[in-house]
């Protein structure tokens, strides 16, 4: 917010010329930052199929590596990623009850020992996808 908002004048107040001016630099300066905007978001989707190392000397994707380390942030119970899973796999809710059957605020246990390391890297990677062709939709 301005320092002193009762020094601000409308556009209109300064002239149809100048108002042309103002609202031109605002047009210059909004394309100039989408063009950034769209040339990060495209160097991110070319880099997100390149191969990287693992620390067992595999190598897999930045998408799946990506992937995986927000499923095992979730997993222990990092909040930021769980709602980011949880958007991306099933949109934005308007309410989630967090509490467990016993109406206390502790983490509900879920055994994920079940699930192969491709099959976690299959969820969150579709559950990313899907982030991606919403954004992409909105965009």
């Amino acid at each position: 917010m301005a320092t002193n908002p009762q020094n601000l004048k409308p556009i209109d107040s300064h002239g149809p010329e100048r108002a042309r001016e103002i609202r031109q630099m605002g047009a210059r300066a909004k394309n100039e930052k989408a063009r950034r905007n769209k040339n990060l978001r495209d160097a991110f989707r070319a880099m997100q199929e390149v191969e990287i190392p693992t620390k067992s000397g595999d190598t897999t994707t930045a998408s799946d590596a990506i992937a995986l380390a927000v499923m095992q942030k979730a997993v222990k119970g990092d909040m930021k990623a769980i709602e980011f899973l949880w958007e991306a796999l099933y949109g934005k809710t308007q309410k989630v009850d967090v509490t467990s059957s016993d109406g206390s605020m502790s983490p509900a246990k879920i055994d994920l020992s079940g699930l192969s390391r491709e099959d976690l890297k299959a969820v969150t990677r579709e559950a990313l996808m899907r982030k991606v062709q919403a954004q992409d939709g909105s965009a």
